[in-house]
């Protein structure tokens, strides 16, 4: 198969794969196209395609001059899709007229199967030429074809021995050799060029990797080189450095015997794999794929190729790096690295020459030309790194997950994975006192914001009519005008600093039926974080590291916090303690005019508190959505709220009517337990005073039905009415006792003749029933004694009656 590889660089709008010409049926392929740029500017093509194949790992497109003016944006190209293998390009040209000579200037690069067609390539036709199948027919274009015959120009290396297995074998490794490194920079420097150190696990492996470095290098001559793996952390458990998985090396006789002391591994050419100390000086073997691509960031290019280069080693202990258009990393003759622009001799930037401070990683560059806005002189932080896509590059050159970045977890070696996280990049436009609009397809219609409330627990003053109400709220809006960086699956380790809190804008919600102006406002209590839950974008090369960049408008904005308020309620207690009460929340959102921000339909609220309270039962918590009368729309969140009867009746009800029945009892009392017929209605009415004392500090009296007040007061009313008999029965019964009467009732009398007192009273004997010791008192004040029967006496009859009734 025939190979071409030049040694310059032919610019399409920078850079193409090749430049192939047909003039007189002929086919050119030249180092400097520019002197042959007369015999192309007439040349004329219709539905031109053009197809290249090569080695090269990265986007490629081209403009064509069209009657002398360059259209940037002209040609796409189509790259590594689903049906395309890795580094096979297919570059399609359609209606382009004119072909000039302006837009080709240098290429340096393997060239393959390069063809013209006079006509559109079919989408099956392209699948073949990119799925590296050898089929001539299409291979071979009808006005250029890649079987020649050509006429080299200038520096061009032309070959036919490339058979098409190893045009598109992507598995074949390239050895490179460092010689006297320890095993720590042997491991930075081959990860950081995309290549990782051997570890042969049996003699097979050792005898193929002696068979490639010879065949690589003539003059190889170590005889150990660092093998990728180590037992640092733990004593006999070998951990490949790559993998961090234990590994299974293909050891030399009574190797390892270095214990605690040689935790690293080196490979003896000849013998096997032995340990040895880290800090040794041995030679480093990196295997790595062909043609590596390493990528230059923090770099203001505006073609991304630009940024890309291959590394090349011819000598052993020598490295520089090819880029893909027009620049190169080399050493100079003090030992500098130099980034230059190797066209027109010029040096963009440097560094120091030392193992730990090559090129690869993140570095401090010293600009020789103004760059990004940086004048020649300042210092510029470049990275360079053979991480791929989804990778991040640690400051030594090694690669993690783009995932593991800021994830709280240490997964670089040196700790550079958790440097420098930032979260949102806020632009320079932003307003904090603007708040974002829906979208950006849709900027008039209102912002929605979801708003969650988690009811942890609630408490009834039934006196003060509040309901107070501990709960989390969460707010959940999108803010299309922020981007946000290195965002985690987990929401927990998205939370936003409190510094940045404070410059982004966030909805203030208002209570509105509470005492005083309650307002969510900001502060230390308030947690904020990002939502992953759009797609990433790569960001651009301007940057020195790797970050993937979210929309604002694809993943939410959430502010969670914890409140503890009262709310104003009305309680209707006519129908007490059968009663249900409605108590509610009202919430409106201030932080903009209605017209922009809105509650969203989806906001809810959920009750997590238990449903039991002293007085009442939580039947259940509902939200709906009201607009007040300035037209804000107004979040209500209702509670409805049963009355524990059962409550009430232990506490109110069953103790009023005990209290009742027992002082009506006291007057059934003997008469000669006088005393502890006083005590127990002065009991009685204490009771009854302390219950008056403890009810109206809970509950509003004017609103109560006369049930409770029924209970409580006829306990008064029975203690009054007492005494009421007992002054009636004293002042109208002591006439009759002057006259001599017995007794002063039949009640009196009864109980006499049933206890064996069926006497004259005398001014020292004791007598039964209130009557009876209102009488004595009497009687010790006057003399004689009289006699008299119970018959002649119907006052004390009936007053004794009424008093026992």
């Amino acid at each position: 198969m025939i190979h071409m590889e030049t040694a310059y660089y032919l610019d399409i709008y920078e850079t193409i794969v090749s430049k192939v010409s047909q003039i007189n049926s002929h086919y050119y392929i030249s180092d400097n196209i520019e002197s042959h740029s007369a015999e192309f500017d007439n040349y004329l093509v219709k539905n031109l395609c053009l197809y290249a194949k090569g080695v090269a790992q990265r986007n490629l497109c081209c403009s064509i001059p069209y009657s002398k003016i360059i259209l940037n944006n002209g040609l796409q190209y189509i790259i590594m899709g689903s049906h395309i293998l890795p580094g096979r390009f297919v570059m399609i040209i359609t209606n382009i007229g004119a072909i000039g000579a302006q837009c080709v200037k240098r290429y340096k690069r393997h060239s393959y199967q390069t063809g013209i067609w006079s006509r559109t390539l079919s989408p099956s036709e392209i699948l073949h030429l990119a799925s590296c199948e050898n089929n001539t027919e299409i291979l071979n274009g009808n006005l250029v074809s890649w079987n020649g015959p050509w006429t080299i120009h200038g520096d061009v290396t032309y070959s036919e021995t490339l058979s098409l297995w190893e045009l598109c074998n992507k598995n074949k490794e390239d050895i490179f050799v460092f010689p006297n490194i320890t095993a720590t920079d042997a491991f930075h420097i081959c990860h950081g060029i995309g290549g990782h150190l051997p570890i042969p696990e049996s003699s097979e492996e050792l005898h193929t990797l002696q068979i490639s470095l010879f065949k690589r290098h003539n003059n190889f001559n170590c005889d150990v080189v660092w093998a990728g793996m180590t037992d640092l952390n733990t004593e006999n458990d070998w951990v490949d450095l790559t993998s961090r998985r234990i590994t299974s090396p293909y050891w030399q006789e009574n190797e390892p015997d270095g214990g605690h002391i040689q935790n690293c591994a080196g490979i003896r050419i000849h013998k096997g794999v032995g340990d040895f100390e880290c800090n040794w000086h041995l030679c480093a073997t990196c295997l790595l794929k062909k043609e590596p691509t390493l990528t230059l960031y923090g770099v203001c290019e505006r073609l991304e190729f630009n940024t890309f280069f291959g590394a090349t080693q011819n000598v052993i202990g020598d490295i520089w790096f090819r880029g893909y258009s027009k620049y190169t990393i080399v050493q100079d003759n003090n030992g500098t690295w130099v980034w230059k622009d190797w066209i027109n001799n010029i040096n963009i930037a440097h560094i120091p020459k030392s193992l730990k401070n090559m090129p690869l990683g993140r570095k401090i560059w010293t600009l020789d030309l103004p760059i990004c806005g940086q004048k020649g002189g300042e210092t510029r932080e470049l990275l360079f790194t053979a991480c791929g896509n989804g990778k991040f590059s640690c400051d030594d050159g090694s690669c993690v997950s783009l995932q593991q970045r800021c994830d709280m977890k240490l997964d670089c070696h040196d700790g550079s994975d958790e440097r420098n996280c930032v979260l949102i990049d806020i632009p320079d436009t932003y307003r904090q006192d603007i708040a974002p609009v829906r979208s950006l397809k849709n900027e008039s219609a209102p912002l929605n914001i979801k708003y969650h409330i988690y009811i942890e627990s609630i408490d009834i003053d039934t006196r003060m009519m509040q309901m107070h109400v501990n709960f989390r709220n969460t707010k959940v809006w999108y803010d299309s005008r922020l981007k946000y960086l290195n965002l985690n699956e987990d929401f927990h380790l998205n939370q936003v600093p409190k510094t940045i809190q404070n410059q982004l804008w966030s909805p203030m919600i208002e209570f509105l039926n509470t005492k005083g102006v309650q307002v969510t406002k900001p502060d230390e209590s308030v947690l904020m974080w990002i939502s992953k839950q759009g797609q990433p974008k790569l960001g651009d090369l301007s940057r020195p590291r790797e970050f993937a960049i979210y929309s604002g408008a694809e993943n939410p904005i959430s502010v969670a916090r914890k409140d503890s308020i009262n709310f104003q309620c009305y309680f209707d207690l006519r129908r007490y303690p059968f009663d249900e009460q409605k108590c509610t929340m009202e919430l409106i959102i201030v932080s903009a005019n209605f017209r922009l921000v809105q509650f969203d339909e989806m906001s809810g609220v959920k009750f997590e508190a238990e449903g039991s309270l002293m007085e009442y039962t939580v039947d259940r918590v509902e939200q709906s959505f009201n607009e007040t009368h300035s037209g804000f729309k107004c979040l209500q969140i209702k509670v409805s709220l049963r009355r524990r009867s059962g409550h009430t009746l232990l506490n109110v009800y069953v103790p009023s009517i005990l209290l009742l029945g027992i002082s009506y009892l006291t007057f059934f009392f003997k008469i000669d337990l006088f005393q502890v017929r006083i005590l127990a209605s002065i009991t009685i009415l204490l009771v009854t005073a302390t219950i008056f004392t403890q009810l109206p500090s809970s509950l509003r009296w004017g609103n109560y039905d006369d049930s409770v007040g029924f209970l409580l007061k006829n306990l008064n009313k029975k203690f009054i009415l007492q005494l009421i008999v007992i002054r009636h029965v004293r002042y109208q019964n002591l006439p009759r006792l002057r006259a001599g009467c017995t007794y002063p009732s039949r009640l009196a009398s009864r109980a006499g003749a049933t206890h064996g007192l069926s006497r004259n009273i005398g001014p020292k004997q004791q007598v039964h029933g209130v009557a009876g010791a209102v009488m004595l008192k009497g009687w010790r004040a006057q003399a004689p004694r009289r006699t008299g029967t119970g018959a002649s006496c119907p006052w004390a009859v009936r007053s004794a009656a009424l008093a026992g009734v």
